[in-house]
């Protein structure tokens, strides 16, 4: 959008096996984002992202959707600090599955060259 907003997209499969069976599932996620970067080190996003689950081994089908804001600091080029928050919302084919979420928290994320 210019050079410190920008959006960016992306879709996701996974095949995923569990233990139990019964949690086994194909995950297709869509996600989509807005970002702001303030300062060279300090970024904001705001991101929405629609699941799809199918669960392998069961008859269940869960549809969920996520909104998401990050605030992210680098702290050197290698490391990286975070803050989120959001809420999910959905539903499933099972019956007494709540998809209903809020949710917070913090991360650190660092890259470790190995060559």
């Amino acid at each position: 959008l210019n050079s410190k907003t920008w959006v960016a997209g992306f879709y996701h499969a996974r095949l995923g096996f569990a233990n139990p069976d019964t949690a086994s599932r194909f995950r297709k996620t869509f996600t989509v984002s807005l970002n702001y970067g303030a300062t060279r080190d300090l970024r904001t996003s705001l991101l929405y992202q629609l699941d799809f689950d199918d669960y392998t081994n069961v008859s269940r089908y869960d549809t969920y959707q996520q909104l998401l804001g990050i605030v992210s600091y680098n702290l050197t080029p290698e490391s990286r600090i975070s803050v989120f928050g959001g809420t999910r919302f959905g539903r499933s084919s099972s019956p007494g599955v709540n998809l209903d979420d809020t949710f917070y928290g913090a991360g650190l994320n660092v890259s470790v060259p190995l060559f």
